[in-house]
């Protein structure tokens, strides 16, 4: 299964949650099982898009050293499998 690092950051409001890797793929939610659903509809989303995985460039530790915010919270957040069995192609391979 293929996973994306996700910073989740506290506002007055909501919890903003934005993917470093993928530009503009972010979202929101009013509390932090919220903001963890809407993270993996954007995501898939934005996989589903794309038509392929991202690669991923930056690690746990890239992430937390570019981060001056103390209060964020870095997850990993899962591809769903049924995104990309919707696109296997006949060989049974999922392109990458």
């Amino acid at each position: 299964m293929q996973y994306y690092y996700a910073i989740f950051r506290q506002t007055r409001e909501c919890i903003e949650v934005d993917f470093p890797d993928i530009e503009g793929c972010t979202t929101l939610g009013i509390d932090m099982e919220d903001a963890y659903i809407m993270a993996e509809e954007v995501l898939n989303e934005f996989t589903m898009a794309a038509a392929r995985f991202i690669p991923r460039k930056l690690t746990y530790e890239e992430i937390k050293n570019q981060m001056d915010d103390e209060d964020i919270i870095i997850m990993m957040v899962p591809v769903r499998v049924t995104v990309w069995d919707e696109y296997n192609g006949e060989d049974g391979k999922v392109w990458s």
